[in-house]
């Protein structure tokens, strides 16, 4: 782990959100953390990311797994995936600091294409990840940080330093499922096919069976791919973004609860209620104004 991180994570926080814990900066796809107490879980959906923590901890879960990871380690998201998470250690003499940057899966593919990457083994692989990032990974994380206090080697510098992120993660103990799941075939991108069509059609009803059609997988085999990828059975991944999209219109559009409900495609306003506390500890009405008012 470069030995600055931790200070150039601080001054990117300090020059481009100082009250605020995740900022974005002005190099694109990176943002930096800084947590000056431990946080209560929160739900989030999570896109395709590394995230290299240069001091404190943080705990992710998905459906039944749980990854920690503290200073020293970083997390890899390969997938979209509804999760829960929740900074553990922290304070303010020595608060949570994190770079995370986002990863492109058409990046990805062009990287495996120009390294020659033979196919693998189609195992069921993990969608989060958590390890040690190696010495030239954690570097490069650095280097993308130092840009923030460089903007005019931006444009020369940033699709270099991508490009150079994405093939030392390839190139890392977790490159194999990194590469499987960019693959345009194979199994692991049929489970991102379903992923996307749950995103964009999580309203509509939608089955095991003609969501693993869709994959080119028996039901079978993609629920055992689907699970192993994100910690959740296809229907509670779509159950989870529809909450996740009824709490954003509860409270940054200001819905009513059966407009809510209805709009990401529940046929019942109690059946939402009753779902919508269960997976955020109060009914809709109550926790939007709690949201609001924080």
């Amino acid at each position: 782990m470069p030995d600055d991180l931790k200070s150039l994570i601080s001054a990117a926080a300090d020059a481009y959100g100082p009250g605020a814990p995740d900022i974005r900066t002005p190099v694109p796809g990176l943002a930096v953390v800084r947590a000056y107490a431990p946080s209560a879980p929160f739900r989030t959906l999570y896109h395709p990311v590394v995230c290299v923590v240069a001091q404190g901890a943080k705990r992710v879960m998905s459906g039944e797994a749980i990854h920690d990871f503290a200073a020293g380690q970083s997390l890899i998201v390969g997938i979209d995936v509804p999760v829960t998470a929740q900074v553990v250690t922290a304070s303010a003499e020595a608060p949570y600091l994190a770079a995370a940057v986002d990863l492109d899966p058409a990046i990805l593919r062009e990287v495996i294409d120009a390294a020659d990457a033979a196919p693998r083994a189609e195992a069921p692989a993990p969608g989060i990840l958590v390890g040690p990032p190696d010495a030239a990974l954690a570097d490069c994380v650095a280097r993308l940080v130092r840009l923030t206090a460089e903007p005019s080697a931006l444009g020369v510098l940033h699709p270099l330093l991508l490009r150079e992120l994405h093939f030392r993660l390839l190139q890392g103990p977790h490159g194999a499922a990194l590469r499987r799941s960019a693959r345009l075939g194979g199994r692991a991108a049929g489970v991102a096919r379903a992923i996307r069509r749950l995103r964009e059609g999580f309203a509509r009803a939608l089955t095991v069976e003609e969501l693993a059609a869709d994959a080119g997988m028996s039901p079978s085999t993609f629920h055992l791919h689907f699970k192993t990828a994100t910690g959740l059975t296809p229907m509670q991944f779509q159950k989870q973004l529809r909450l996740l999209e009824a709490r954003r219109l509860l409270t940054v559009e200001a819905a009513t609860a059966e407009r809510a409900a209805y709009a990401v495609g529940y046929e019942s306003a109690t059946q939402f209620s009753r779902e919508y506390a269960r997976m955020f500890g109060a009914p809709p009405k109550r926790d939007a104004a709690l949201l609001r008012s924080a």
